[in-house]
């Protein structure tokens, strides 16, 4: 997880994958820091925006999670404009 961030640290996929990673060991604040990155390096990335919004969701971060459910459903991403319906009214 680590080893493809140290052979290439502009790699997006690698960010996302590894804040994937620590959202399914529930470090929702560590994903998030781990999807920014991801989000920087790639900024149309609409799976990282919308993971990002799921851990702060869970952090109880409502408007941060709205924020990025909208940019991912910008980028094209359904489920997420389904979630902002549902929580970001």
């Amino acid at each position: 997880m680590n080893k493809a961030i140290e052979l290439n640290n502009k790699n997006a996929k690698a960010y996302f994958n590894r804040g994937f990673c620590k959202a399914n060991l529930e470090d929702f604040s560590g994903s998030i820091e781990d999807y920014t990155k991801a989000i920087e390096l790639n900024p149309n990335d609409k799976y990282a925006y919308k993971e990002r919004a799921r851990s702060k969701n869970i952090l109880e971060d409502k408007k941060g999670a709205c924020l990025d459910w909208k940019k991912a459903a910008e980028l094209g991403d359904l489920g997420a404009a389904n979630l902002v319906n549902e929580y970001c009214k």
